[in-house]
């Protein structure tokens, strides 16, 4: 099943990253320049048109990108999940010379929390805006 929700993802979020790669077909993926520092934003400091385009795709895997003043946000959903509980794990997160790359996890409830109704876990990362597209691995 988790590898169900993983191809979901890649599905839903490696479309508009192979647009943007197409041109790059053949290469090696590009040589990273630095980590990235980012937080995770709770709800409350997430800016409310980004809420809404949230709340609008939560149902499904999603990935999506929202500048503001200088901020970028990068929002990673996993779609519709039974129970609660869930976190999202960051692996990577860094700039190379042609676009910021993310890569995470959805990590599973333990038992106890994987009781319950349905939850959209999603994650989201503000960042200063290095000015160049996002590629979700």
């Amino acid at each position: 099943m988790n590898s169900i929700r993983k191809f979901l993802k890649m599905a839903a979020c490696v479309l508009p990253a192979a647009i943007l790669l197409c041109a790059c077909a053949g290469e090696e993926e590009p040589e990273k320049i630095r980590d990235l520092e980012f937080t995770v934003t709770p709800g409350e400091h997430i800016p409310e048109e980004l809420k809404v385009k949230i709340e609008e795709q939560k149902d499904k895997a999603f990935c999506m990108t929202y500048e503001d003043g200088g901020w970028l946000y990068i929002v990673i959903g996993y779609g519709a999940q039974e129970g609660g509980g869930f976190c999202i794990q960051v692996n990577e997160c860094y700039e190379a010379s042609n676009a910021v790359y993310v890569d995470t996890n959805l990590m599973g409830p333990g038992t106890e929390d994987a009781k319950g109704g349905t939850s959209y876990p999603y994650i989201v990362l503000k960042m200063e805006d290095p000015g160049k597209p996002a590629v979700f691995q």
